[in-house]
């Protein structure tokens, strides 16, 4: 059975504050969370508050880089007005039998 895998947000770090002295490790951390959800294919992520905490600009970077499928409808880019992410993303993971008659 074809499965829909999706993240509501703050899959990252859950709160919108790290520790200075643990910002290194949280970045790596971060950008692993993101390329493992890019390899396991996941359909549809969506930014949370804690997911911000290196910024906007951060978290574009290593989704672009590995390729992951966020979206967002109201996460605009401060200077350009533009969505950071797309708003929506279509999924087909299975076709239904036609069973008209």
């Amino acid at each position: 059975m074809p499965l829909l895998h999706v993240d509501a947000g703050d899959m990252l770090f859950g709160r919108p504050t790290v520790a200075d002295a643990d910002e290194q490790q949280r970045k790596i951390k971060g950008e692993l969370l993101i390329e493992a959800a890019a390899k396991l294919d996941t359909d549809a992520l969506t930014v949370g508050e804690g997911d911000l905490v290196f910024g906007v600009e951060w978290l574009r970077r290593i989704v672009q880089k590995h390729g992951a499928h966020y979206v967002s409808a109201n996460l605009r880019d401060p200077v350009s007005g533009e969505l950071v992410f797309p708003a929506s993303r279509i999924v087909t993971k299975a076709t239904l039998p036609d069973e008209r008659v």
